[in-house]
C-alpha cells in the first residue's frame, strides 16, 4: 500500500496517516511539520525508506534518488504535497524538481513505529497507585486487560506500559517466596 506524503508525515508527527488532502490533518501538526520533514529526509538519505515519484506531473512514478536528501549546502526535504523543496523559504533549491511523492506504507511504519499512548501509561500507573493504596500489587494480567478495556490499547501497548511502571507497583514474575528474608 502507497502513502502520500501528508499521510507519511502524519505518521511520524501523530503516530497515525492522516490525509492533507481529505482534510484530516490537525491543527495540532503544524508545529512538527518542519522536524517530520528532517526526520522523513533523513531516512530516505540513510536508506530506510525509499520515496517514490514523479519527474513530470504526469509521468509514471520512478525511484527518487536518496543523493537529493544528502545535498549540505540546502536542507532539502518533501512538502506536505508531495514536491522536493528546501526547508528554508530563503534558499531555493534548484535540483531536480520531482512530483507527487509517495512510500511504502510499511517502510514508514517501521521506520516511525507510532509511540505509545499517553493515556495508557498514565492510565497503568494511576493503576498501580490504586492497588499500592489498598496495601497490594496487582497481577499484570489483569493490569494488562483491564487498561486495554479502559484505554482501547493493543495487547503489546498495555504490556509495554506495565513495564514501564516503577519497580514498587510491578509484582515479581513467578512464585512468591513462602518465608521473607
Amino acid at each position: 500500500m502507497r502513502w502520500t506524503t501528508s499521510q507519511a508525515l502524519s505518521q511520524i508527527i501523530r503516530g497515525s496517516a492522516f490525509k492533507l488532502e481529505d482534510r484530516e490533518w490537525k491543527f495540532e501538526m503544524g508545529p512538527g511539520i518542519a522536524d517530520a520533514q528532517r526526520r522523513l529526509a533523513r531516512s530516505i538519505a540513510q536508506g530506510q525508506v525509499q520515496a517514490m515519484g514523479r519527474r513530470a506531473r504526469h509521468a509514471a512514478l520512478e525511484k527518487v534518488p536518496a543523493d537529493i536528501f544528502r545535498i549540505t549546502d540546502i536542507e532539502v526535504v518533501i512538502s506536505p504535497f508531495g514536491d522536493i523543496v528546501s526547508l528554508r523559504p530563503h534558499q531555493v533549491y534548484r535540483g531536480e524538481q520531482w512530483y507527487s511523492v509517495e512510500f511504502d506504507a510499511a517502510e514508514i511504519t517501521r521506520a516511525f513505529p507510532s509511540a505509545p499512548k499517553q493515556s495508557v501509561d498514565k492510565w497503568m500507573l494511576q493503576e498501580g497507585n490504586r492497588y499500592r493504596s489498598d496495601g497490594r500489587i496487582g497481577k499484570r494480567d489483569i493490569m494488562v486487560k483491564d487498561c486495554q478495556t479502559a484505554t482501547g490499547c493493543s495487547n503489546r501497548e498495555a504490556i509495554s506500559a506495565h513495564k514501564r511502571l516503577p519497580e514498587d507497583l510491578r509484582r515479581q514474575r513467578g512464585k512468591p517466596r513462602k518465608h521473607p528474608v
